[in-house]
């Protein structure tokens, strides 16, 4: 194959270009694992934490709806409110543990999936514990002791009173005795006694004091000795008190194991059955709901913190690349355009150093090296063709020349000789006649070599136009990378523009955080509100205010990572715009060498230039032979005259030797090789 200028500046920026590309596509797959990374990190780590960290807002705000309405739900619309507030919950719970089946589907921890699988079980056991609080909590069997005092200890207790009161008021309208007064002080303190047993019941039964038990205890006992005097004076009463009497009995024998009934149901662990549930199924599940929750969380953030470090290590990788191309690429151009430069200057520079010698008439320099195979081959090789030519032309005229200033000189001394005869005269004419038409032939010769040297020159310059076309392309293809490079920065600031969106969800999970806060003093204050009773909810109001602080602190360490992200993002975008600068400065390096081209497209111009000179010269000489074949053909037809023949040839003698001082002095100018 012809290793043209055109090419060899083809190879030279093939091979640059090969490069780019080959860096190109390298950064491209580094690129890419980045961006996995980076999706990772963006769609399943981060998004994972978050729907864990609303997983256990859900599990509090659910448990805070149900704790108020335990309270509050006696107002319907308190009730209706902490109804919703749980429903909501509920929902965040559902949301949250849909979103995280679905990224489990790309989770790479095998634990993970057995715990989300065994925290689902858990979470239909709390929802479930919960609705079993909700159903019962504000019914009578929610206290099992308050619903046998409500439905069975209090409507004989009433039969009790009543009957017992109907005997007193008979007793009142019978004549007094003593035997009566003292039956009438007997049914008083029975009926006393009764009544104050009754108040110390119901308000153990209300308030868990147990101090009310030996008072209940007391006044039963009161009681009994009071129920046992008055069966030993019935044979006082009369037939509506012996009635009386009668239902008394039958009500105080069913009632009397009644309160020992309510007095263990009510120091049983469950005797408040919602408040029971709660602690020994809904509490114990959200704890153990929360314990996986939190063993995911720090799962999770292992994981991130080995995407990010990961991520981290894959940017500075692509980075490090980046730079290295960089160098490569720069010190390969310097190189590529340098030997190039030297393979096309330095013998060009030989070319015009040798078309100047012969601009100036010297023939007689060292013949111009044929080394390669390109088009400045070809025009040394011209070159020095034209010089040859040249050389051997002027030998032939300075010959000439040499011929005619001696046949001047014998026709000048033969002028005065009449003996000459006109054959000899005509034959010397003839030989000058031929002289100047070989002259004439290797005048036209030279000029068509001159006008290939030129036609040479024209063909060197389209070459070069051709090169500085390529180096334009190449130009473009640079710029190009350049502004895939920048398509490249903006895909990274996309980056820290999701990083952003993350911080915004960030702050709505402080809220939710900072409300929980809020809900758990309010049952905190509500709780101290109800004295003993409110002790337990206070203690699991205090938890939930510690949970909430520890989702804002948890918040602020997500928060923490996303800024490191951004950070490392924007270094990378640095990091782009510097590639994007070397990239130009590479352009910039391919102009020079567009501009090298066009100088090496002067300088054959300027050799056009002399080929056209060297041509106009030849023109010159051709038409002086010309004129001088014209003058021989007058002496030959002035030969015949004889009688002027001694005139007409000192005459001609007289022009030719004006001729030959001319084209001597023309020859004199070039310097030959003999």
């Amino acid at each position: 194959m012809k290793l043209t200028i055109k090419n060899k500046l083809l190879l030279g920026f093939s091979a640059i270009v090969v490069i780019i590309i080959l860096l190109s596509m390298i950064n491209l797959v580094k690129l890419n694992s980045v961006r996995e990374i980076e999706l990772s990190l963006t769609e399943l780590r981060f998004p994972t934490v978050t729907a864990g960290m609303q997983l256990v807002d859900g599990v509090h705000l659910s448990l805070s709806g149900l704790r108020g309405y335990m309270i509050l739900g006696k107002d319907i619309e308190k009730a209706k409110q902490f109804k919703i507030e749980r429903l909501n919950g509920w929902e965040q719970i559902d949301e949250s543990l849909n979103n995280m089946q679905q990224f489990s589907t790309n989770w790479t921890e095998p634990k993970n999936i057995e715990m989300l699988k065994t925290m689902k079980d858990y979470f239909e056991e709390f929802r479930e514990a919960q609705q079993e609080i909700e159903d019962i909590i504000h019914k009578p069997e929610n206290i099992p002791s308050i619903d046998l005092m409500l439905n069975e200890a209090t409507p004989r207790a009433a039969k009790i009173i009543t009957a017992i009161t109907a005997i007193i008021d008979e007793e009142k309208l019978l004549a007094a005795s003593k035997e009566r007064k003292h039956l009438l002080t007997l049914l008083a303190d029975s009926r006393g006694s009764f009544a104050l047993g009754m108040a110390n019941i119901r308000a153990y039964l209300l308030s868990g004091d147990v101090t009310f038990i030996p008072k209940f205890k007391a006044q039963w006992k009161i009681n009994e000795a009071r129920y046992n005097e008055i069966a030993s004076l019935s044979k006082l009463f009369n037939k509506n008190q012996s009635q009386n009497w009668i239902t008394y009995k039958t009500n105080r024998a069913k009632f009397s194991t009644l309160p020992n009934i309510m007095l263990e149901l009510r120091r049983a662990k469950d005797w408040n059955l919602a408040n029971y549930w709660l602690a020994t199924k809904a509490a114990p599940k959200a704890k153990l709901i929360l314990e996986i929750l939190s063993d995911m969380r720090k799962s999770q953030d292992e994981l991130a913190a080995i995407d990010k470090e990961l991520f981290i290590s894959e940017s500075n990788s692509m980075k490090n690349i980046m730079l290295l191309g960089m160098v490569v690429a720069i010190l390969l151009s310097i190189i590529i355009s340098t030997f190039i430069a030297r393979m096309i200057s330095k013998p060009l520079n030989r070319v015009v150093i040798r078309a100047q010698e012969i601009s100036e008439g010297d023939l007689t320099g060292v013949q111009l090296p044929i080394e390669g195979n390109d088009e400045i081959t070809d025009l040394s090789r011209s070159i020095n063709i034209m010089s040859s030519n040249l050389n051997e032309l002027i030998l032939e005229i300075s010959e000439s020349v040499d011929q005619v200033a001696s046949a001047a000189e014998e026709l000048s001394t033969t002028a005065t000789e009449t003996g000459y005869s006109v054959t000899e005269q005509q034959s010397q004419i003839e030989q000058v006649a031929i002289a100047m038409n070989q002259m004439t032939a290797t005048i036209s010769e030279i000029t068509t070599n001159v006008a290939s040297t030129a036609k040479a020159a024209d063909d060197a310059n389209s070459e070069t136009i051709s090169g500085r076309k390529e180096v334009e392309q190449a130009i473009m293809a640079i710029e190009q990378l350049s502004r895939q490079l920048e398509a490249t920065a903006e895909t990274i600031q996309q980056l820290e523009q999701n990083s952003e969106n993350i911080n915004a969800v960030l702050e709505v999970i402080r809220g939710v955080a900072d409300q929980t806060n809020l809900l758990s003093l309010n049952a905190a204050i509500e709780a101290a509100r109800a004295g003993e009773q409110g002790r337990g909810f206070a203690v699991v109001a205090d938890e939930v205010r510690t949970l909430a602080g520890r989702t804002q602190q948890s918040t602020e360490e997500i928060n923490q990572v996303i800024d490191k992200l951004q950070t490392d993002s924007k270094n990378t975008v640095i990091a782009m715009d510097n590639c994007q600068n070397e990239a130009i400065s590479v352009v910039e390096q391919a102009n020079k060498a567009g501009r090298s081209l066009v100088s090496i497209s002067k300088a054959v111009e300027q050799i056009h230039g002399m080929s056209n000179q060297i041509s106009s010269a030849t023109e010159e000489q051709y038409k002086a032979a010309e004129d001088v074949n014209n003058n021989i053909i007058s002496i030959t037809d002035t030969s015949s005259e004889t009688t002027l023949a001694v005139k007409q040839i000192m005459a001609a003698s007289s022009d030719l030797s004006k001729l030959s001082s001319t084209l001597f002095e023309l020859v004199s100018r070039f310097k030959v090789r003999t």
